[in-house]
Formats: structure tokens, sequence, C-alpha cells
């Protein structure tokens, strides 16, 4: 069996059909697939891997985790709005959604980490490219941080707005749970990963 073959005896020109599909098919593999068939076929690995820098990490790329933190971040900033009213039902609008963007958070997190799985066994298919993909991934993960940061500030400020009572709630609605700039500066990035990968 050649090295193209793969474990399971695959022909080469079915391991090419599979690498010049592989920007098709990656959106809608799972994780474990895609791990298990870039470890097996090196010229697919390439493809896979080139094809993860490209659609996620890149901050042009509508698809990528920068793109989707900036969707994030207008969210996180309405949560911000709506527990600045002090009013029961936007408190509780506003945890509601909080509770969502930790989860995406996570979900981000995730990612990121099975790419660096990725990078490290296999990153080595895309030669001097492999540089510029695992700077795109630290500064992803960076970004993932400082909004779940910003999440989790928010978070325990509506917990504290809630255990203060309707005092707490008038004094928010003067001063914001966080500086004005620390908002702007979040959601106005200008960084540009999709729901459909956030399983990945």
């Amino acid at each position: 069996m050649s090295g193209d073959e793969g474990s399971e005896g695959q022909s080469p020109e079915g391991a090419n059909m599979i690498a010049r599909l592989a920007p098709q098919l990656v959106p809608w593999l799972q994780w474990p697939e895609i791990r298990r068939v870039s470890l097996t076929q090196r010229h697919v690995a390439h493809e896979v891997v080139m094809t993860v820098y490209q659609r996620y990490l890149t901050k042009t790329a509508p698809t990528s985790i920068s793109a989707r933190l900036d969707k994030l971040g207008m969210r996180l900033n309405c949560a911000q709005a709506a527990q600045s009213k002090g009013s029961p039902d936007a408190t509780a609008m506003a945890s509601g959604g909080l509770l969502v963007l930790e989860q995406s958070a996570f979900v981000l997190a995730q990612n990121c980490e099975n790419y660096a799985d990725l990078f490290e066994h296999v990153g080595f298919t895309i030669g001097d490219e492999l540089d510029p993909g695992c700077t795109a991934l630290l500064d992803c993960i960076e970004r993932i941080t400082s909004f779940r940061d910003a999440v989790i500030r928010l978070r325990e400020h509506a917990r504290a707005q809630h255990e203060a009572g309707p005092r707490m709630s008038s004094r928010v609605q003067r001063t914001g749970a966080w500086d004005d700039d620390d908002t702007w500066a979040f959601g106005h990035s200008g960084d540009g990963a999709t729901a459909q990968n956030e399983k990945k």
C-alpha cells in the first residue's frame, strides 16, 4: 500500500478527488472526520489545512473567526445596552443573551484547539504558509479570550445588579457596565467562523 492510499486502501485517484473537493467538504465534515483524513492522506491534508487557514483564520474571509467575533461583539453591545436600562425584563433578556455569547466563545475556542492540533500534526504540508497560519490562529485565540472576558465581566455585573436591586439598576443606567471606550473598541475592531463551523 502506498503512502497516498491511506489506512483504508483508498486509490490515488480517489484521494486526488477528495483533495480537489476539500474546500467544499471541510465546512460539512465533523472534526474527527477532518482529522482522520488529514492524518492518512498527505496531499488531502495540504488542501484541508489551506482551507482551514483561508476560510476560518484570515481576517478578510466572511466565514472567518474574526468575522464571527465582530458579529458577536455587536450582540454583546446590545446586551450591555439592554442591561443598562435596569428593568427586570431588559436584565433578563441581557442575561439570556450573555449565556448564548459565552457558549459561542467556548465553541470558537474549541475550534481553535482543533486547528492547532491540525497544524501541529500536518501543518508542514503547507510549507511557508504555516507561519502566517499560526500567527493568524494566535490572533484569533487572543480575540476570543478578550471577548470571553468581556462577557464574563458583564455577566458578573448583571449578577451584582440583580443582588443590589433597584438602587443599583438606576446607577447602572447612568454609568453603564464599563467604559464606553471599551465597548467601542471591541464592537468596532474592524477585523474581519461561521455558525456551521462552530460544531467542529
